[in-house]
């Protein structure tokens, strides 16, 4: 019997002292494929314009995590 293993990380900013937890990206292996990865992405949100791109720039880096 295959066992399944679930992997995630919990999206968490900090802002003026205060920590922010925003959801979780989701890792399950695929059913049909042992070679791909299921990702989900649950999350609500509000950044500042300017710290925008380094959000997107840290969750690139949460997805490429299991993207092997």
């Amino acid at each position: 019997m295959k066992t399944k293993t679930i992997n995630y990380d919990t999206l968490v900013t900090t802002y003026n002292g205060e920590v922010f937890e925003h959801g979780e990206v989701v890792y399950e292996p695929n059913s049909f494929h042992d070679n791909l990865t299921n990702i989900s992405v649950n999350f609500g949100l509000a950044v500042l314009n300017d710290l925008a791109g380094n959000f997107a720039d840290e969750l690139m880096t949460l997805l490429e995590k299991y993207a092997q």
